[in-house]
């Protein structure tokens, strides 16, 4: 997959110090598990705009023989009153770690680009994959890490209600996951 990662930058000229991998395989190389291949970078704000695609709520999506790569436009991870960069600054000062030479956002990065977007609702469930897949025992690390990251973008207003939802989606998952067959379904 390395190689594929560094051609994907290399194709649309792009520097690997300028791209973070977020999404699905970062959470792969994270708990190092394949739990999904979607490739999702988010670049700085000049980078993203050379991608020649349509923007689509800040994705653009690039087809590959093997599937799609979406890259992702920063200025939708930040209030107004900061600047897209910003982010990307910020998660590779603090939240990210190295993986065959590429920066990967941590999971706590990979859950708030999930909620902050409009079509957060639509992620509840990857989230829950990811957590079920190792990360359930570091949910508080991950959600305090959401809450910091929501601080210093301005965004904890919209990420608050969003996290409230989220968590009692996973409570009723890992709550009924956990339950003797017998007893799922039963209101005793």
């Amino acid at each position: 997959m390395k190689d594929i990662l560094h051609e994907i930058i290399k194709d649309n000229g792009l520097s690997q110090d300028k791209v973070i991998l977020v999404g699905g395989l970062a959470i792969s190389f994270y708990i190092d598990l394949a739990v999904s291949r979607d490739v999702d970078f988010a670049l700085v704000v000049e980078d993203y705009q050379k991608i020649q695609r349509t923007d689509e709520w800040g994705i653009k999506t690039v087809q590959y023989e093997w599937g799609y790569v979406d890259f992702l436009n920063p200025e939708h991870f930040v209030s107004e009153q900061h600047k897209g960069n910003e982010f990307i600054s910020y998660i590779k000062q603090h939240r990210y770690f190295k993986k065959e030479g590429l920066y990967v956002a941590n999971p706590e990065v990979v859950f708030y680009t999930r909620l902050v977007v409009p079509t957060w609702e639509s992620h509840i469930s990857k989230i829950i994959r990811d957590l079920n897949a190792g990360l359930i025992g570091k949910k508080d690390m991950i959600f305090k890490g959401i809450k910091a990251i929501a601080d210093v973008f301005s965004t904890r207003d919209l990420i608050n209600p969003r996290l409230n939802v989220l968590d009692q989606f996973i409570e009723s998952y890992f709550n009924d996951s956990i339950k003797p067959k017998y007893l799922k379904g039963s209101k005793t």
